[in-house]
């Protein structure tokens, strides 16, 4: 499992909300920043965030709260956080304060997702155990399903296909599809040797990503699921569960020299169609763009000189930017594959000031660049759209 020192998220609801994790600072807190596009001069800072999200009280043992993961509902409403305190919180944008807080893991808690209506949240844990809840029911556990990873391996990754249909990495290289309503493995997917990194779904839900330890990225097709009604609960129909040896799979990219560490899906192009998928890999390794319905490289990107960890597509799909441990944030076209724009706080080459996440905003006039320093810069792109 990655471990991350810093983070940032921009919220579906405002187009400027940012999510920091405080990681390495140790002090167990989430702060939430709005920021103003109508003010503030360039290189201006701020000191005063919109709302913090604090996981523990003063004087204690940060270490075991650090702050792993967190997901936004896709309506901004609520957001979810979990720290190695092994709680998940859901916090209300409303009512600007905590609403829950769930407890049913005994273990740090990896992954937590969303249902696309954010009725629901699946949480991953090191205790083997993914946790289905209800959001608006106080510790509301619907269902667990047991993993059990052996010793070394990932933690199981977590991808919504549906609100009602999930799909999850799983030990063994094996990728599990389950409805919310059953405990019933419902469809496998079987083809990576190695430990799968990461999974990710297209926004049209016709299409799965999987990264793996193998150094091959599978891009498999999800059909309908056919299920009967069994004993009072919903099961798999005989025969449809699959399992077979790249069943499913449309393309195996291959080319990768190292273990593939993540991949991103771009938003929809003009036609509608999502098929451009960005992959990363591990230990300063080339990032590769991919067309995912042909299933050929379509650029190998190697301008960065140490790891990237921060990767986002404009809104419009015109853009890509990556940003790494070298402190450069790179603007490429996405239709000429050339540097566009770039970007660095590094004031002497011997002053490096990496860069560990980054996130676009939904009217696509800003970055958000969350550096190693422990500050957020906001980068203003809106010329791009010129």
């Amino acid at each position: 499992m990655t471990s991350w020192q810093l983070g940032t998220s921009i919220s579906p609801f405002y187009s400027f909300r940012l999510m920091t994790i405080l990681d390495r600072s140790k002090d167990g807190t989430a702060k939430i920043w709005r920021v103003d596009a109508e003010s503030g001069n360039p290189g201006s800072k701020s000191s005063r965030p919109f709302d913090s999200v604090k996981h523990i009280e003063d004087n204690v043992n940060y270490d075991a709260h650090d702050i792993g993961c967190l997901d936004w509902s896709r309506d901004g409403n609520f957001l979810a956080t979990a720290s190695s305190d092994d709680v998940v919180r859901i916090w209300s944008r409303s009512s600007q304060a905590l609403l829950h807080s769930f407890r049913g893991h005994t273990d740090t808690v990896g992954t937590v997702r969303f249902s696309p209506s954010g009725t629901h949240l699946l949480s991953s844990s090191f205790d083997g155990f993914i946790i289905l809840w209800e959001i608006r029911s106080e510790n509301r556990i619907v269902r667990k399903y047991e993993h059990k990873s052996a010793e070394g391996e990932n933690l199981p990754d977590i991808a919504w296909i549906n609100d009602t249909t999930f799909a999850c990495s799983w030990p063994g290289a094996l990728i599990h599809v389950f409805v919310t309503t059953s405990p019933a493995i419902f469809r496998t997917y079987r083809g990576h040797t190695q430990d799968i990194n990461l999974i990710r779904v297209t926004l049209d839900r016709k299409l799965l990503a999987s990264v793996s330890d193998d150094k091959t990225v599978r891009i498999w097709k999800f059909e309908p699921l056919r299920l009967m009604w069994k004993s009072g609960e919903v099961w798999p129909s005989e025969g449809s569960v699959g399992g077979e040896v790249d069943q499913g799979c449309l393309h195996v990219l291959q080319g990768h020299g190292r273990s593939v560490a993540t991949c991103k899906w771009a938003p929809p192009l003009e036609d509608g169609t999502e098929n451009i998928l960005i992959t990363l890999e591990d230990d300063k390794g080339p990032i590769r763009l991919w067309d995912a319905k042909e299933g050929t490289c379509l650029k190998t990107f190697t301008d960065h000189t140490l790891t990237c960890y921060g990767v986002t597509f404009s809104p419009d799909a015109r853009f890509l930017a990556l940003a790494g441990l070298d402190g450069w944030l790179y603007i490429y076209s996405l239709k000429t594959h050339e540097i566009v724009r770039s970007w660095t706080e590094r004031t002497e080459r011997k002053n490096k000031r990496a860069i560990y996440e980054i996130d676009w905003s939904k009217d696509g006039n800003r970055l958000a660049v969350c550096l190693q320093t422990g500050t957020v810069a906001i980068l203003d792109v809106t010329d791009l759209k010129q």
